[in-house]
């Protein structure tokens, strides 16, 4: 029959007092849960870790998120704030030239009463104009 090959610890225990050897299984199996026990307890404490590395990135990610906040409200009060006062200038510049456009005409109106052949020729001379530069295209 085959002989079951042993292991090194079981060869070198062959000749001590078996006592010796029941208390040396005892101790190892005391530091087995030893063992078990720290590595229970680093897991937990990585839990924690990994925890309390959850919640500050969950704070900082909710004050990152407030300071956007922040700055785009800021930036769009910043643009209403400058649409409304371009709008105004635009407005006011528009009224400006609605007025000249106005007094332009209103001239141009009475000029052509007071003088009215002068204005049919200053007409036609810029129909003319017109005309020449309508040809070329």
């Amino acid at each position: 029959m085959a002989r079951t090959p042993r292991s090194a610890v079981e060869e070198t225990l062959e000749g001590i007092d078996p006592k010796a050897t029941a208390d040396l299984q005892a101790q190892i199996d005391s530091l087995k849960g030893d063992i078990s026990e720290i590595l229970a307890t680093l897991k937990k404490l990585g839990s924690a870790t990994m925890e309390a590395a959850e919640e500050e990135g969950a704070e900082r990610l909710a004050a990152l998120r407030a300071r956007v906040g922040d700055a785009v409200d800021s930036a769009r009060s910043r643009i209403s704030d400058g649409l409304g006062e371009a709008r105004a200038r635009l407005d006011s510049g528009l009224g400006d030239a609605r007025a000249k456009v106005a007094d332009t005409r209103h001239d141009i109106e009475d000029y052509a009463q007071r003088k009215p052949v002068q204005a049919m020729g200053i007409s036609a001379g810029i129909g003319l104009l017109i005309g020449l530069v309508l040809a070329r295209r």
